[in-house]
């Protein structure tokens, strides 16, 4: 009779026991619902807005709620409201994720609800959830930096002081890259990655930043028809590197242009074609001035003879012209041996360009066809 009173005993305590734990876990599990589920009130009427009434946005931790502002509602009007649920759903599942220390999951899902929503509370999150797992110092950075992109107002006054208490921190574990390619659509890769060609206004970009973590890194720029410019640059921890990538390409070309050159051959050819001819009517005369010397003085003239002043005037006129012949020869000769030798140096050659320093090459893109010309100064 005392052993079945004990075991008695023994059972109702184990079904107390187990009724005690079956409460206990329903008592956390709806709190667990209260803190990180998805349900959201009927009556939430600005579109998608995780305010304090919905869902995780209720969590009691400052830092699990979201302000509800017109701000917000000016930023979220592009955003379907299907879409801002859905994005919201997976921002509670990534809180509910991070509060049991499941940090990977976490951040996975805040990427997937920015993917959808890019809200700046989510950015805030996920850099949290990236501090945890130890991410590189420039993405948690540019994480925190879209979390404060438009303000306290987004994310709470408490969230907003903690993300720029982390950008600060941050700032001296990074480093700054400059990146300048002024030839224009050129494609230009830093990291391994292409950089965008336009500015949020459609112009296209010449000088790129970005936030990097120290390290060795490449940039080139590439275009067709050019040769591509590759350029390593050490990124200094809290410091910016400039980095200039300048665009050559070929042009086959000669020192100077053709025409002067043949133009000086021709002159010079016809000054000593002309000199020529004056040499050769020089040379007549002195012939004529040697007969008719002999047939005037044949036993020889005194100098002040008449007939031997008349005979030296035609000498005379005889060497000036055999004179001018000579420097016909002497200038015709330089001109054609110049230009013959400016002829034989001024063969094609291939010279090397840049498009960064006043230079004006072709611009081509769809539709439209010019020149760019860019100087500097």
């Amino acid at each position: 009779m005392i052993k079945w009173r004990r075991r008695r005993n023994t059972i109702a305590l184990g079904t107390l026991v187990v009724f005690g734990l079956v409460v206990r876990a329903s008592i956390s599990l709806a709190q667990a619902q209260h803190a990180g589920g998805t349900a959201y009130p009927a009556h939430n009427t600005k579109p998608g807005v995780p305010t304090h009434a919905a869902g995780c946005a209720r969590n009691a931790s400052s830092e699990s709620s979201v302000v509800e502002s017109d701000k917000i509602s000016e930023f979220s009007k592009e955003v379907p409201l299907a879409d801002q649920q859905k994005a919201i759903a997976l921002y509670c599942e990534g809180n509910a994720a991070y509060q049991i220390g499941q940090h990977r999951d976490a951040a996975a899902l805040y990427e997937q609800a920015i993917g959808i929503w890019p809200h700046p509370r989510f950015y805030y999150n996920l850099g949290k959830a990236q501090l945890k797992l130890a991410k590189e110092p420039a993405v948690i950075f540019q994480t925190f930096q879209r979390a404060v992109h438009y303000g306290a107002e987004l994310i709470g006054d408490q969230a907003y002081q903690e993300a720029q208490k982390h950008i600060e921190q941050l700032k001296r574990e990074i480093a700054w890259v400059v990146i300048v390619c002024e030839a224009p659509d050129a494609i230009v890769v830093f990291d391994g990655r292409v950089l965008p060609a336009t500015d949020d206004k459609g112009q296209p970009k010449t000088h790129w930043k970005r936030i990097v973590d120290p390290g060795d890194y490449v940039a080139r720029a590439t275009r067709p028809g050019f040769h591509e410019a590759t350029q390593s640059v050490a990124a200094i921890q809290g410091e910016t590197a400039h980095v200039r990538l300048v665009l050559t390409y070929d042009v086959v070309q000669r020192r100077w242009p053709r025409w002067p050159l043949w133009s000086a051959v021709a002159l010079g050819s016809a000054v000593i074609g002309a000199s020529a001819v004056v040499h050769w009517q020089a040379d007549r005369r002195f012939d004529n001035y040697d007969r008719a010397y002999g047939e005037a003085c044949p036993q020889g003239c005194l100098p002040g003879n008449p007939k031997r002043q008349a005979l030296d005037a035609n000498e005379r006129r005889a060497q000036r012209w055999r004179r001018i012949a000579e420097i016909g020869y002497s200038v015709g000769g330089t001109l054609l041996i110049t230009g013959l030798t400016l002829l034989l140096l001024n063969h094609e050659r291939v010279v090397t360009r840049s498009v960064d320093n006043g230079e004006v090459v072709p611009h081509v893109r769809p539709g439209e066809l010019g020149l760019h010309a860019n100087f500097r100064f």
